[in-house]
């Protein structure tokens, strides 16, 4: 799988006498095997009420069908989604939440459809896949760990230009940011 990379230029113009503006044109470097999505389930309780979120993300090609089951039946006009939208890796994210009473929540399960399972993922708030309440505890031991990583790969970034030996994309001269 790999990211877009930036090659080529663009070149807008208004008319005579005006500014010229370089840019670079985004060339995607993807590839088209499928990607199965990533999917999180929490929860968040306020006010006797109980907002379960259903989170897939890193998932390719884009159509996705994300749903809310309680007890066995979709419940599609409770159900709140986000758009599917995609991520800088070519890959895409969507969410969907539903409120529910606290004392139910072992009777949600979110149902997650793509074209890279075999059959639909059936996930819950607190199981292994859906994470839940140990998801917030991973997240404050990983993150200074990725903190770290990602000062490593900005210094060697810096400190070689941005060019990299495993680098898809060729540095294409000059054209960083505009000319006037």
């Amino acid at each position: 799988m790999g990211g877009p990379c930036w090659r080529g230029k663009v070149r807008a113009s208004r008319g005579a006498g005006e500014r010229v503006l370089w840019g670079r044109v985004p060339a995607l470097t993807r590839t088209p095997s499928p990607e199965p999505p990533t999917v999180r389930v929490s929860g968040k309780e306020a006010d006797g009420l109980l907002t379960l979120y259903c989170r897939a993300y890193g998932f390719y090609p884009r159509p996705i069908a994300v749903s809310w089951l309680k007890g066995g039946e979709v419940r599609d006009q409770e159900t709140e989604r986000g758009s599917v939208a995609p991520n800088s890796d070519g890959t895409y994210y969507t969410w969907a939440s539903i409120e529910a009473r606290p004392e139910e929540k072992d009777e949600y399960r979110c149902r997650v459809e793509h074209a890279s399972l075999p059959e639909p993922g059936l996930f819950a708030w607190g199981e292994p896949g859906g994470l839940g309440h140990g998801e917030r505890w991973a997240g404050l031991v990983a993150l200074p760990l990725l903190t770290a990583l990602t000062r490593t790969t900005t210094k060697r970034q810096v400190s070689t230009g941005g060019r990299s030996g495993s680098s898809r994309c060729p540095v294409l001269g000059p054209s960083r940011g505009s000319r006037f």
